[in-house]
């Protein structure tokens, strides 16, 4: 299994599927990181 580090440190061990969204990939990691 891929283990992956994070921004913050932590570590991340599953890749996020964008399957069955409206929204390509960088539309949503963009809006997520505008949220507050």
């Amino acid at each position: 299994m891929k283990q992956t580090t994070l921004q913050h440190g932590t570590l991340a061990t599953n890749a996020i599927s964008y399957a069955g969204y409206r929204f390509p990939p960088a539309v949503i990691g963009y809006a997520v990181r505008l949220h507050p």
